[in-house]
């Protein structure tokens, strides 16, 4: 079950998440204005409240920030240029997974 349950987390966490939600920013605006927001659910869809939702770059794999997901399961990471990025879920108790 625990595995199961975090798989589901991360790819609930994953398509809904991934997106960088960011406007093309203008030449004079600052690239650091997008943002990665979703929510994580357990197996029965239920929220998964207290899940750190971990950002890394997606070519060098630098750790770029972290939140931990509210009572309702959301998150939002901010302060991030429009690109592609992998996330990371982890819980006490469960494996960490990183997509």
């Amino acid at each position: 079950m625990r595995a199961s349950l975090l798989s589901r987390l991360a790819i609930a966490g994953v398509l809904l998440g991934a997106t960088i939600l960011s406007a093309a920013p203008s030449a004079s605006a600052a690239t650091n204005t997008g943002s990665i927001t979703g929510r994580v659910t357990t197996s029965d869809g239920a929220p998964a409240a207290s899940v750190v939702v971990q950002v890394y770059d997606e070519d060098d794999w630098n750790w770029l920030g972290w939140t931990q997901t509210d009572a309702n399961g959301d998150y939002t990471v901010g302060g991030l240029a429009t690109g592609s990025y992998l996330l990371g879920f982890e819980q006490d108790g469960f494996t960490q997974y990183h997509h």
